[in-house]
Protein backbone atom coordinates (compact mmCIF):
# COMPACT_ATOMS: atom_id res chain seq x y z
CA UNK A 1 0.00 0.00 0.00
CA UNK A 2 1.17 3.33 -0.70
CA UNK A 3 1.80 6.43 1.65
CA UNK A 4 -0.19 8.96 1.45
CA UNK A 5 1.29 12.35 0.37
CA UNK A 6 -1.63 14.18 0.89
CA UNK A 7 -4.22 15.00 4.16
CA UNK A 8 -7.34 17.13 4.40
CA UNK A 9 -7.58 19.49 7.29
CA UNK A 10 -10.87 20.06 8.90
CA UNK A 11 -12.60 22.07 11.34
CA UNK A 12 -16.17 22.90 12.36
CA UNK A 13 -18.02 25.62 14.10
CA UNK A 14 -21.12 25.02 16.36
CA UNK A 15 -23.74 27.06 17.54
CA UNK A 16 -24.50 25.70 20.55
CA UNK A 17 -22.85 22.43 22.73
CA UNK A 18 -24.83 20.25 21.12
CA UNK A 19 -22.23 18.35 18.38
CA UNK A 20 -25.33 17.89 16.19
CA UNK A 21 -25.56 22.08 15.75
CA UNK A 22 -22.54 22.04 13.38
CA UNK A 23 -23.23 25.79 11.92
CA UNK A 24 -19.98 26.49 9.69
CA UNK A 25 -17.09 23.61 8.11
CA UNK A 26 -13.36 24.50 6.95
CA UNK A 27 -11.91 22.09 4.73
CA UNK A 28 -8.04 22.60 3.12
CA UNK A 29 -6.31 19.99 1.41
CA UNK A 30 -2.83 19.85 1.03
CA UNK A 31 0.32 18.08 0.16
CA UNK A 32 3.43 17.20 2.12
CA UNK A 33 5.24 19.96 0.33
CA UNK A 34 3.11 22.60 1.92
CA UNK A 35 1.62 23.29 -0.79
CA UNK A 36 -2.29 24.48 -0.89
CA UNK A 37 -4.17 22.16 -3.65
CA UNK A 38 -7.90 23.16 -2.81
CA UNK A 39 -9.70 24.78 -0.37
CA UNK A 40 -13.67 24.77 0.96
CA UNK A 41 -15.68 26.13 3.47
CA UNK A 42 -19.99 26.89 3.97
CA UNK A 43 -22.24 27.92 6.81
CA UNK A 44 -24.38 25.25 7.72
CA UNK A 45 -27.88 25.51 9.14
CA UNK A 46 -28.63 23.12 11.72
CA UNK A 47 -31.52 20.80 11.98
CA UNK A 48 -34.43 21.80 13.77
CA UNK A 49 -33.68 21.25 17.90
CA UNK A 50 -30.30 22.15 17.12
CA UNK A 51 -30.58 25.56 15.79
CA UNK A 52 -30.54 27.36 18.89
CA UNK A 53 -27.47 30.14 18.87
CA UNK A 54 -25.60 30.46 22.40
CA UNK A 55 -24.69 33.65 22.80
CA UNK A 56 -21.06 32.03 24.65
CA UNK A 57 -20.99 30.38 21.02
CA UNK A 58 -21.58 33.28 19.15
CA UNK A 59 -18.73 35.46 21.00
CA UNK A 60 -16.53 32.55 20.14
CA UNK A 61 -17.76 32.86 16.50
CA UNK A 62 -19.75 35.94 15.41
CA UNK A 63 -21.69 33.38 13.50
CA UNK A 64 -26.09 33.99 14.61
CA UNK A 65 -29.14 32.19 13.56
CA UNK A 66 -29.72 35.22 10.86
CA UNK A 67 -26.28 34.37 9.29
CA UNK A 68 -26.99 30.79 8.68
CA UNK A 69 -31.15 30.94 7.39
CA UNK A 70 -30.27 30.25 4.21
CA UNK A 71 -27.31 28.00 4.20
CA UNK A 72 -27.61 24.76 3.22
CA UNK A 73 -27.84 21.71 5.97
CA UNK A 74 -25.32 19.08 6.67
CA UNK A 75 -27.31 16.40 4.85
CA UNK A 76 -27.30 18.97 1.94
CA UNK A 77 -23.34 19.20 2.19
CA UNK A 78 -22.73 15.77 2.81
CA UNK A 79 -22.27 14.14 -0.43
CA UNK A 80 -19.20 17.65 -1.34
CA UNK A 81 -17.23 16.97 1.99
CA UNK A 82 -16.71 13.25 1.34
CA UNK A 83 -16.13 13.95 -2.00
CA UNK A 84 -13.39 16.57 -0.99
CA UNK A 85 -11.67 14.81 1.88
CA UNK A 86 -11.69 11.09 -0.41
CA UNK A 87 -9.46 8.64 1.17
CA UNK A 88 -7.05 10.82 2.39
CA UNK A 89 -5.67 11.39 6.44
CA UNK A 90 -7.97 14.02 8.01
CA UNK A 91 -6.22 16.48 10.40
CA UNK A 92 -7.74 18.13 13.05
CA UNK A 93 -6.41 20.67 15.88
CA UNK A 94 -8.24 18.91 18.93
CA UNK A 95 -10.00 15.52 16.97
CA UNK A 96 -11.87 15.06 19.62
CA UNK A 97 -14.33 18.03 19.17
CA UNK A 98 -13.98 18.19 15.20
CA UNK A 99 -14.59 14.54 14.65
CA UNK A 100 -17.63 14.12 16.81
CA UNK A 101 -19.35 16.99 15.49
CA UNK A 102 -19.19 15.13 12.23
CA UNK A 103 -20.08 11.77 13.88
CA UNK A 104 -23.22 13.64 15.22
CA UNK A 105 -24.15 14.56 12.17
CA UNK A 106 -23.71 10.93 10.62
CA UNK A 107 -26.23 9.82 13.47
CA UNK A 108 -28.63 12.29 12.75
CA UNK A 109 -28.88 12.26 9.04
CA UNK A 110 -28.19 8.51 8.84
CA UNK A 111 -24.96 9.69 6.77
CA UNK A 112 -21.67 7.40 6.04
CA UNK A 113 -18.88 7.89 8.68
CA UNK A 114 -15.25 8.46 7.61
CA UNK A 115 -13.38 5.63 8.00
CA UNK A 116 -10.42 7.42 7.20
CA UNK A 117 -7.19 7.83 9.36
CA UNK A 118 -7.08 10.75 11.81
CA UNK A 119 -4.39 12.68 13.00
CA UNK A 120 -4.43 15.75 15.63
CA UNK A 121 -2.14 18.41 16.04
CA UNK A 122 -3.43 18.89 20.03
CA UNK A 123 -2.69 14.77 20.78
CA UNK A 124 1.21 15.61 18.65
CA UNK A 125 1.67 18.21 21.22
CA UNK A 126 1.51 16.41 23.89
CA UNK A 127 2.32 13.34 23.01
CA UNK A 128 4.95 13.34 20.51
CA UNK A 129 6.59 16.80 21.72
CA UNK A 130 6.26 16.45 25.06
CA UNK A 131 4.75 20.34 25.40
CA UNK A 132 4.06 21.44 28.27
CA UNK A 133 0.68 22.20 29.97
CA UNK A 134 -0.63 25.28 29.20
CA UNK A 135 1.08 25.84 25.96
CA UNK A 136 -1.30 23.55 22.91
CA UNK A 137 -3.84 25.61 22.43
CA UNK A 138 -3.81 26.62 18.90
CA UNK A 139 -2.70 30.75 19.12
CA UNK A 140 0.15 28.75 21.44
CA UNK A 141 1.49 26.46 19.04
CA UNK A 142 1.26 28.58 15.98
CA UNK A 143 2.75 31.58 18.03
CA UNK A 144 5.69 28.79 18.67
CA UNK A 145 6.51 26.87 15.22
CA UNK A 146 4.54 29.55 12.45
CA UNK A 147 5.86 32.89 14.20
CA UNK A 148 4.65 35.60 11.94
CA UNK A 149 1.54 33.63 10.59
CA UNK A 150 -1.78 35.52 11.09
CA UNK A 151 -5.36 33.83 11.10
CA UNK A 152 -8.53 35.01 11.94
CA UNK A 153 -9.19 32.77 14.87
CA UNK A 154 -12.49 30.50 15.04
CA UNK A 155 -13.19 31.16 11.22
CA UNK A 156 -13.24 27.18 10.40
CA UNK A 157 -11.64 28.00 7.14
CA UNK A 158 -8.91 29.89 8.51
CA UNK A 159 -8.52 27.76 11.55
CA UNK A 160 -8.05 24.67 8.62
CA UNK A 161 -5.92 26.51 6.92
CA UNK A 162 -3.52 27.27 9.63
CA UNK A 163 -3.86 24.26 11.39
CA UNK A 164 -2.83 22.69 8.08
CA UNK A 165 0.60 24.48 8.36
CA UNK A 166 0.69 23.62 11.67
CA UNK A 167 0.61 20.26 10.98
CA UNK A 168 3.43 20.44 8.47
CA UNK A 169 5.84 22.59 10.81
CA UNK A 170 5.76 20.12 13.54
CA UNK A 171 6.54 17.09 10.72
CA UNK A 172 9.18 19.06 9.89
CA UNK A 173 10.33 19.25 13.57
CA UNK A 174 10.21 15.80 14.25
CA UNK A 175 11.63 14.88 11.08
CA UNK A 176 9.23 12.85 10.29
CA UNK A 177 7.27 11.71 7.02
CA UNK A 178 3.52 12.09 6.49
CA UNK A 179 3.22 8.61 6.05
CA UNK A 180 5.37 7.38 8.88
CA UNK A 181 3.16 10.01 10.82
CA UNK A 182 -0.17 7.90 9.28
CA UNK A 183 1.43 4.34 10.50
CA UNK A 184 2.63 5.39 13.48
CA UNK A 185 0.18 7.65 15.19
CA UNK A 186 -3.23 8.05 13.31
CA UNK A 187 -6.58 7.22 14.71
CA UNK A 188 -8.32 4.43 12.20
CA UNK A 189 -11.17 2.67 13.63
CA UNK A 190 -14.36 1.00 11.86
CA UNK A 191 -17.53 3.43 11.37
CA UNK A 192 -19.99 2.20 14.56
CA UNK A 193 -23.37 4.34 14.28
CA UNK A 194 -24.09 4.16 17.93
CA UNK A 195 -24.34 6.96 20.31
CA UNK A 196 -26.33 10.47 20.50
CA UNK A 197 -26.00 13.29 18.36
CA UNK A 198 -25.56 15.77 21.62
CA UNK A 199 -22.74 13.17 22.46
CA UNK A 200 -19.14 14.97 22.73
CA UNK A 201 -17.17 11.44 22.53
CA UNK A 202 -15.03 11.27 19.73
CA UNK A 203 -16.19 7.90 18.48
CA UNK A 204 -19.89 8.51 19.07
CA UNK A 205 -20.36 5.82 21.88
CA UNK A 206 -19.72 6.17 25.39
CA UNK A 207 -16.73 4.31 26.47
CA UNK A 208 -16.31 1.94 29.71
CA UNK A 209 -15.41 4.02 32.30
CA UNK A 210 -11.83 3.40 33.98
CA UNK A 211 -11.14 3.34 37.23
CA UNK A 212 -10.42 6.71 37.93
CA UNK A 213 -6.87 7.33 38.71
CA UNK A 214 -6.53 11.19 39.64
CA UNK A 215 -2.41 11.26 39.97
CA UNK A 216 -2.14 12.00 36.72
CA UNK A 217 -3.15 15.23 36.87
CA UNK A 218 -0.98 17.10 39.08
CA UNK A 219 -1.29 20.83 38.53
CA UNK A 220 -3.44 21.93 41.79
CA UNK A 221 -4.44 25.36 39.96
CA UNK A 222 -5.95 24.59 36.63
CA UNK A 223 -9.05 25.11 37.81
CA UNK A 224 -8.40 27.90 40.68
CA UNK A 225 -11.31 30.04 40.20
CA UNK A 226 -13.81 28.16 38.36
CA UNK A 227 -17.38 26.64 39.90
CA UNK A 228 -17.58 23.84 37.56
CA UNK A 229 -21.27 21.97 37.13
CA UNK A 230 -21.85 18.71 35.28
CA UNK A 231 -25.19 17.49 33.46
CA UNK A 232 -25.44 14.17 31.31
CA UNK A 233 -24.21 11.14 31.59
CA UNK A 234 -20.16 11.40 31.77
CA UNK A 235 -17.97 8.77 29.78
CA UNK A 236 -14.42 8.99 31.03
CA UNK A 237 -15.30 8.70 34.93
CA UNK A 238 -17.68 8.40 37.38
CA UNK A 239 -19.52 12.07 38.06
CA UNK A 240 -18.18 11.82 41.95
CA UNK A 241 -14.46 11.13 40.72
CA UNK A 242 -14.48 14.00 38.16
CA UNK A 243 -15.95 16.20 40.97
CA UNK A 244 -13.46 15.20 43.67
CA UNK A 245 -10.69 15.86 40.41
CA UNK A 246 -12.20 19.55 40.19
CA UNK A 247 -11.63 19.77 44.17
CA UNK A 248 -7.74 18.44 43.63
CA UNK A 249 -6.96 20.91 40.85
CA UNK A 250 -8.76 23.82 42.87
CA UNK A 251 -12.16 23.97 41.61
CA UNK A 252 -15.25 24.16 43.48
CA UNK A 253 -18.14 22.19 42.61
CA UNK A 254 -21.85 23.27 42.24
CA UNK A 255 -24.61 20.57 41.75
CA UNK A 256 -26.72 22.92 40.62
CA UNK A 257 -26.35 25.80 38.10
CA UNK A 258 -25.74 29.20 39.98
CA UNK A 259 -24.70 32.76 39.44
CA UNK A 260 -21.61 31.43 40.79
CA UNK A 261 -20.83 28.80 38.12
CA UNK A 262 -18.27 29.33 35.90
CA UNK A 263 -18.68 26.12 33.89
CA UNK A 264 -21.06 23.89 33.00
CA UNK A 265 -19.78 20.48 31.42
CA UNK A 266 -22.54 18.52 29.45
CA UNK A 267 -21.98 15.09 29.30
CA UNK A 268 -24.06 12.42 26.75
CA UNK A 269 -28.01 14.56 27.32
CA UNK A 270 -30.88 12.15 28.37
CA UNK A 271 -33.72 14.19 26.56
CA UNK A 272 -36.44 11.64 28.51
CA UNK A 273 -35.66 13.22 31.43
CA UNK A 274 -36.09 16.95 29.75
CA UNK A 275 -39.41 18.76 31.52
CA UNK A 276 -41.83 19.17 28.47
CA UNK A 277 -41.58 21.61 25.66
CA UNK A 278 -37.47 22.19 27.05
CA UNK A 279 -34.37 21.79 24.24
CA UNK A 280 -32.31 20.52 27.37
CA UNK A 281 -31.85 19.69 30.92
CA UNK A 282 -32.91 22.22 33.59
CA UNK A 283 -29.11 23.11 33.91
CA UNK A 284 -28.64 23.77 30.42
CA UNK A 285 -31.85 25.96 30.51
CA UNK A 286 -30.71 27.77 33.23
CA UNK A 287 -27.21 28.10 32.08
CA UNK A 288 -28.64 29.42 28.61
CA UNK A 289 -30.52 32.13 30.43
CA UNK A 290 -27.66 33.13 32.53
CA UNK A 291 -24.92 33.27 29.70
CA UNK A 292 -27.99 35.50 27.77
CA UNK A 293 -27.71 37.86 30.92
CA UNK A 294 -23.82 38.15 30.42
CA UNK A 295 -22.84 35.89 33.17
CA UNK A 296 -19.26 34.53 32.61
CA UNK A 297 -20.14 31.17 32.25
CA UNK A 298 -18.97 28.25 29.92
CA UNK A 299 -20.79 25.69 28.42
CA UNK A 300 -18.02 22.86 27.11
CA UNK A 301 -18.43 19.35 26.43
CA UNK A 302 -16.53 16.68 28.81
CA UNK A 303 -14.19 16.12 25.92
CA UNK A 304 -13.22 19.86 26.06
CA UNK A 305 -13.44 19.56 29.84
CA UNK A 306 -11.05 17.41 30.04
CA UNK A 307 -9.01 18.49 26.88
CA UNK A 308 -8.42 22.30 28.96
CA UNK A 309 -7.09 20.43 32.41
CA UNK A 310 -4.43 18.49 30.35
CA UNK A 311 -2.97 21.75 28.43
Amino acid sequence: MSLPTEFTVLDFETANEMRASACQIGLVRMNDHGETLERYSSPIKPDPGYEHFQPINISVHGIRETDVADAPTMRELASDIQEFVGTSPIVAHNMAFDYSVWRAHTELGNLPDFINPRLCTLRMARYLLQRPAGTNGLESLIHDYCPGLAFAHHDASEDARVTGELFLAMLRHLEMPLGQLVKTFALTQAPRHRGNAGSGNDNGTRPARPEADLTQWTNETALEGEVVCFTGTLGRMKRADVQQLVEKLGGKVDKSVTKKTTQLVVGVPSPTTWRPGMDGSSKMVKARALAEKGAALTVMTENEFFAAIEE
